[in-house]
């Protein structure tokens, strides 16, 4: 394939997605935008790591 036809093709293609991208916009711009952040009260979340050991003679697991 020639250079000059890679670029044309990139070009267009480029120009199909600016397309979408505004059809897009426009169809959100009628509602409001979803918040970011979740929702009290979503999902817990996991907790993460190993569970610690509670020695029954002492609370610190150092001592």
């Amino acid at each position: 394939m020639d250079l000059f036809k890679i670029i044309q093709t990139l070009y267009e293609e480029k120009r199909r997605i600016d397309r979408a991208i505004a059809a897009l916009e426009e169809l959100g711009a009628d509602r409001p935008a979803a918040p970011l952040t979740p929702v009290a009260g979503g999902p817990p979340k996991k907790k993460r790591g190993r569970p610690r050991k509670i020695s029954s003679r002492s609370a610190s697991p150092f001592e």
